[in-house]
């Protein structure tokens, strides 16, 4: 799809770097060799995220479907009759490739432990050892870039990613100073930062809005700002509005709604500094996912 020149080969040994650096981990795919603008990596043999999900609303539709069919089909025929028969139909057309709740909220754990793991892998640490910032940063994250290897999710695609650097701190408390930001010259499309629409620095904190869209897709089964042009979603997305979550999910007492929109919030707010580490947002969903399961647990034993 590229051009054999230069500026290509620096894009690919990006990419063949940042996944060199991420082998140990099992959420970001495997490289085995590399050689100017190829590479040999893990077969996604499950498809990408963006196709699971294409999957779960293609299903949703079919169901919706099924069920106005076997509305109008009630009106037609005598209720105990039909009783029989929806209850047949309904055995025949579960289709698994929708996801449930916990499946949704699992999903979400895996994709922000992946990002997760990139932005520690050589991360900036402190005098106390905590990891203070990133050193890559992915900047181009979207429901493409998380591919299924053998039925685990994994971060590919680095070949924009960018490396943080540090200023050199020569004041009192010595060590390597604070962590550089980075500037883009082209920032297109409808799924990035305010920061980055503004042309501002940008840290790591870029991946963490771009994570909020695709946890918005999942809670919702929309895509942010889908239904306006690519001009209006910018002048909003720097004005500080979102893409709007639907009434029935933004009451919801379900905790996998309540998770999934509070980790939304969190990703979407409009200072990258008050955005979480990817890192909490993974040990937060883990957390919420132990819940469910102890729930769950509880009322197996019950029964």
């Amino acid at each position: 799809m590229h051009d054999f020149d230069d500026w290509t080969f620096h894009r690919q040994s990006r990419d063949a770097i940042v996944s060199e650096r991420l082998t140990s981990s099992p959420r970001v795919t495997s490289i085995f060799a590399f050689c100017g603008n190829s590479g040999f990596f893990d077969f996604a043999n499950g498809g990408s995220l963006t196709d699971r999900l294409e999957s779960h609303w293609e299903a949703l539709d079919y169901a919706k479907n099924e069920e106005e069919e076997e509305e109008e089909e009630e009106e037609e025929e005598e209720e105990e009759e039909e009783e029989e028969r929806g209850k047949q139909k309904s055995d025949d057309t579960k289709d698994e490739r929708i996801l449930d709740q916990r499946t949704k909220l699992s999903l979400a754990h895996d994709i922000a432990a992946a990002l997760a793991d990139l932005h520690d892998a050589d991360g900036m640490r402190n005098a106390s050892g905590d990891i203070i910032s990133a050193s890559m940063v992915h900047a181009d994250l979207t429901t493409d870039q998380f591919i299924q290897i053998d039925g685990q999710w994994k971060l590919n695609d680095f070949n924009r990613c960018k490396f943080m650097r540090r200023r050199r701190n020569t004041g009192i408390d010595g060590g390597d100073g604070t962590p550089c930001g980075f500037l883009f010259g082209i920032n297109p499309g409808k799924s990035r930062s305010p920061e980055e629409y503004n042309y501002q620095e940008e840290t790591e904190k870029v991946d963490v809005y771009s994570l909020g869209n695709v946890f918005y897709t999942i809670l919702t089964d929309e895509i942010p700002f889908d239904d306006v042009s690519s001009n209006q979603a910018v002048k909003d997305i720097k004005n500080g509005i979102r893409a709007k979550i639907p009434p029935r999910l933004s009451t919801s007492e379900d905790p996998v709604d309540i998770a999934l929109r509070t980790v939304v919030e969190q990703t979407w707010r409009q200072e990258p500094e008050s955005r979480p580490r990817a890192r909490a947002l993974a040990d937060y969903l883990a957390k919420e996912l132990e819940k469910i399961a102890n729930v769950n647990e509880t009322d197996v034993h019950s029964i």
